[in-house]
C-alpha cells in the first residue's frame, strides 16, 4: 500500500486563491478571522482549493494507487467541532473540491511536530513495508529521518508539475518505509 501524507496550506491552495477565499467571506458578511472554516465552505470551495493543484493531488495518488492521510494543521482545526464529525467533514470538504483517493485518517493532533505525527502515524498503521511520499510547504530537513520521502511546495504556487514528478517518483523508485526500523 501507499499512502500520501497531506498539507493543505501551501499544497492544495497558495496565497493568490486563499486571498481571494478571504475576500468572498467578507463579501458574504462574514468575518474570516472567527470561524471561517465553518463559515458556508462549500459555497466558496473553488476559492478554497485550487483546482489545478486538487487534479495534480489526483494524478500523484491515481498513478501511485494512494491514499491519503492529511498531516495538515486542519486535523486541528476540525477535531473539537461541535456536534459534527470533524474527520467526516474534512473528507467532505476535500471531497467537493474534487480529491477522489480515499482519506484514511488524520495524523494524531497531539504531536506538535508533523514529523513525529506522521512517524505516529506509520507506527500504529503501516505493518508491512509501504512506499509514501509527504506533500508539504515545509522545510524537509524539519523532517529529520522522513526527508527522503518529504515533497517541497511553495506556499505562492501550491502542487506544481515538478512536485507531481517528484512525489511519482518517490512512489515508484524511493525508499521503502519499514516499520519495524522506521527506514
Amino acid at each position: 500500500m501507499s499512502f500520501v501524507f497531506l498539507d493543505i496550506d501551501g499544497v492544495l491552495n497558495h496565497s493568490g486563491n486563499y486571498a481571494a477565499y478571504k475576500a468572498a467571506q467578507v463579501a458574504d458578511g462574514h468575518d474570516p478571522d472567527k470561524g471561517g472554516l465553518w463559515w458556508d465552505h462549500r459555497k466558496h470551495v473553488h476559492l478554497l482549493f485550487d483546482p489545478r493543484c486538487v487534479a495534480a493531488l489526483n494524478e500523484i495518488t491515481t498513478e501511485a494507487l494512494a491514499s491519503i492521510v492529511i498531516s495538515s494543521s486542519w486535523r486541528q482545526w476540525y477535531d473539537g467541532c461541535e456536534g459534527r464529525d470533524p474527520l467526516a467533514e474534512l473528507i467532505g470538504l476535500l471531497a467537493s473540491a474534487g480529491v477522489s483517493a480515499p482519506i484514511l485518517g488524520v495524523t494524531p493532533p497531539s504531536e506538535p511536530r508533523r514529523s513525529h505525527a506522521i512517524v505516529a502515524w506509520l507506527r500504529a498503521n503501516a505493518s508491512t513495508p509501504t512506499k509514501l511520499a509527504i506533500l508539504d510547504d515545509e522545510d524537509p530537513p524539519s523532517f529529520g529521518i522522513l526527508r527522503p520521502w518529504c515533497v517541497r511546495t511553495n506556499s505562492a504556487f501550491g502542487l506544481i508539475d515538478r512536485n507531481v514528478l517528484r512525489a511519482r517518483h518517490i512512489l515508484r523508485y524511493g525508499k521503502t518505509w519499514h516499520p519495524r526500523t522506521g527506514l
